[in-house]
């Protein structure tokens, strides 16, 4: 079992619900926006590829994908949300936008650590 210890940004996402609630809208707003299907693909998709640490290839292996169906979701989100995940920064912020929407979804107790 995973603890918030092992993984601060998740405890800081956590302690300050309102705060990442904020940063989901300002960062993946465009994205949850989507029509279901195609949001689900999106979020699953940025969520092993920060598993894998932003390896197309291993990201498309644990999808059961082509890779250039994962650099196509990626450029997806990117032109979405007008941000590069080439970026640190952004980096970041996708990733702790990420958690804060699976601690919305699923609440604490259900959050896998596997991004950020």
């Amino acid at each position: 079992m995973a603890r918030f210890d092992d993984y601060p940004l998740a405890m800081v996402v956590a302690a300050a619900p309102a705060e990442a609630a904020r940063l989901v809208q300002v960062t993946l707003g465009p994205v949850l926006d989507l029509p279901a299907g195609e949001r689900s693909r999106l979020l699953r998709t940025l969520e092993h590829w920060f598993a894998s640490g932003g390896s197309a290839n291993a990201t498309s292996q644990s999808l059961f994908v082509h890779p250039n169906t994962v650099r196509y979701r990626i450029r997806r989100v990117e032109e979405l949300t007008g941000r590069s995940l080439s970026d640190p920064r952004t980096t970041a912020d996708v990733g702790a936008a990420l958690l804060a929407v699976r601690h919305q979804d699923k609440g604490p107790a259900d959050c896998p650590p596997d991004v950020g």
